[in-house]
């Protein structure tokens, strides 16, 4: 499967494929190893409305500009505090006709004299500048360097805006899995899987139409960053990792202008950016939902996986910004009084039944009654005692993070 898949036949074969390798509902068997690696934006596009660019800079650029095309050398000019390339094209698709396109490690830059209703710049930061950036923040930033380069717009409207989750320990196969047995709730109509074999060769499994509306992807990225070396060393940089973990699966959406217009009635940056963390719940909930239990007579009461529910959470709270949550993380969950309550419900059952004696309990807990669980049907139990584990493991990370931070000040 190299290319999308287009008609229902193809579909229908494509997942019969897949069940023949097909096992058991797809699970956590080592909480430890798993949680929440990174988040936040991977691409954001503005277009700025309102007072065109000073004169004295246009002159500059339509300068620098002529010189290029003369075959003049590579061209240079400082605009907010930062040193920007000028470009000798412009006028193109991806600048909106806007005729001066600057371009700034990770950032583009195109500015223009055009009055009336069309847009007099845009500035789009792709993934290797957002990586590692508060969304908030980053929108902030990226309004104030079109202001600071001599443009005065008065709204900025969001033309491109991509959302991510890099979710540690659970693997692509995972996804498909659950998605090859029916357990997707989704509202994009198309879908497409890249790959070949099994559930652990698909390298990427795609949800609606790039350029129509929302589009989601969900791929590999151990394997994405293993291609590139500049890749690799650049997002352990960003998100303070000293190694790639093992399995590492990024959920991205991309959404454009249009999206925003259809869906949430205004693709004002600023109105997108105040609901941000909304918008991240409905894509993670509404839009697309990976369920341990499919109700399809009523798609709300389908239970989401407690990985995709535990994912979705963290996405969107690193939409809200992160100045507006409290700098102290949560207390860590007491995942063990939940065992130890166990323990006691079970203990005369045990020692009754087994002939096991309290210092025991214990063992045989482990021995009987974990694997008991892993392979019932009692799915709800299991993904809400998973759930319980993945925070603990997430939120004593982030203590720990937070306590070394504290002492790294005090020293």
């Amino acid at each position: 499967m190299d290319k999308d898949i287009d008609t229902e036949a193809q579909r229908q074969q494509a997942l019969s494929e897949l069940e023949k390798s097909l096992g058991v509902r797809a699970c956590i068997t080592d909480p430890s190893k798993r949680g929440f690696v990174a988040g936040g934006l991977d691409w954001l596009k503005l277009y700025g409305f309102g007072s065109p660019t000073t004169a004295d800079l246009l002159t500059r650029l339509e300068k620098a500009k002529s010189r290029l095309k003369d075959g003049g050398r590579e061209e240079w000019v400082e605009l907010a505090g930062m040193t920007w390339r000028v470009e000798a094209f412009g006028d193109g698709k991806g600048s909106n006709n806007l005729p001066y396109v600057l371009t700034c490690a990770g950032l583009r830059l195109a500015l223009g004299s055009r009055a009336g209703s069309g847009p007099v710049a845009m500035i789009e930061a792709q993934g290797s500048y957002c990586a590692g950036r508060d969304p908030q923040q980053l929108h902030k930033e990226l309004k104030e360097i079109v202001c600071k380069a001599g443009v005065n717009p008065d709204r900025f409207i969001v033309s491109r805006l991509d959302i991510h989750g890099d979710m540690a320990g659970i693997h692509l196969s995972t996804f498909v899995k659950v998605f090859a047995s029916g357990g997707v709730i989704k509202r994009a109509k198309k879908w497409s899987l890249f790959g070949e074999g099994n559930f652990e060769d698909v390298s990427g499994l795609y949800f609606g139409k790039r350029g129509r509306g929302a589009y989601c992807r969900i791929y590999d990225k151990v394997r994405e960053l293993e291609r590139d070396e500049d890749k690799y060393k650049n997002y352990c940089a960003a998100h303070d990792l000293a190694e790639l973990p093992s399995a590492l699966t990024r959920v991205e959406f991309e959404l454009n202008g249009e999206w925003f217009r259809d869906e949430w009635r205004d693709s004002d940056s600023d109105a997108v950016f105040d609901r941000l963390g909304t918008i991240t719940e409905y894509l993670m909930h509404q839009w697309l939902r990976f369920c341990s239990h499919v109700n399809r007579n009523n798609s709300q009461d389908s239970k989401p996986c407690s990985w995709w529910k535990y994912l979705g959470l963290k996405m969107a709270q690193q939409m809200h910004g992160f100045e507006k949550r409290s700098q102290k993380p949560r207390p860590i969950p007491r995942t063990s009084k939940y065992l130890d309550q166990i323990r006691g419900n079970i203990a005369g059952l045990v020692g009754g039944k087994l002939g096991q004696g309290p210092a025991d309990i214990a063992i045989a807990f482990n021995r009987y009654v974990f694997p008991l669980f892993r392979e019932s049907d009692h799915e709800k139990f299991r993904d809400s005692l998973e759930t319980k584990c993945l925070q603990h493991e997430q939120r004593l990370g982030e203590w720990e993070h937070w306590c070394s931070q504290g002492l790294a000040e005090a020293g």
